[in-house]
């Protein structure tokens, strides 16, 4: 069975170990951590401890401003306050991970998000960070995000959705890109940055 090989960014928000997260045997994690290491994820990632909005972590006023500007009239009628609270309150894995997408594929800079940085991983928390991070995190909360989710769920069965992912791995592995994607349980759902497929066994 195919092995999907993501650096789950939940780690690196609740410790400060390295990034990478496999499902493997303890016993293949070597090759795994080669593999992942060869596909950029030394480099890659955001690293910042323990990052969730709470009362410790107010949100950046301007960045709900910012979410409400780029609603559409429907939306900002529509409980916009809730909704980006809902998103907000889920953790930053959205966010983040959109973040490690659009900078490895180089649709933005890790300069663009802090100023002299060359990698993702030289990033430094500071309140401007917070706003580049919680706009991405933010944008879940708009209805054609929601759509497309539904879409891709509804439309496929658990084997279509399975295949999709495989092949949308190996697709971007082939063209050094990484992919965003959802993982869902019955009352849990995390986003992870994807970074390539490799053979292997499953285990809980």
């Amino acid at each position: 069975m195919k092995k999907l090989i993501s650096f789950l960014m939940a780690v690196s928000l609740l410790a400060s170990y390295s990034p990478l997260c496999s499902y493997a045997d303890e016993t293949e994690t070597t090759d795994l951590y080669a593999l992942a290491s060869l596909l950029g994820a030394d480099t890659d990632y955001l690293n910042i401890v323990n990052y969730k909005h709470g009362d410790d972590r107010p949100v950046p006023m301007q960045v709900f401003r910012d979410y409400l500007k780029k609603c559409s009239a429907i939306e900002a009628c529509y409980a916009p306050l809730e909704i980006f609270s809902d998103s907000l309150m889920g953790g930053s894995c959205v966010g983040i991970s959109l973040l490690e997408v659009l900078t490895h594929n180089g649709v933005i800079k890790p300069s663009d998000i802090q100023a002299g940085v060359e990698t993702l991983s030289e990033i430094t928390y500071n309140e401007e960070v917070d706003k580049v991070i919680t706009g991405y995190q933010c944008s879940q909360g708009y209805t054609y995000f929601d759509y497309y989710e539904k879409f891709i769920m509804t439309s496929n069965s658990y084997e279509q959705q399975t295949d999709l992912l495989l092949e949308t791995a190996e697709k971007s592995m082939k063209d050094n890109k990484y992919f965003w994607l959802v993982i869902r349980a019955e009352n849990f759902s995390h986003a992870v940055c994807g970074i390539g497929v490799a053979d292997g066994e499953w285990e809980r």
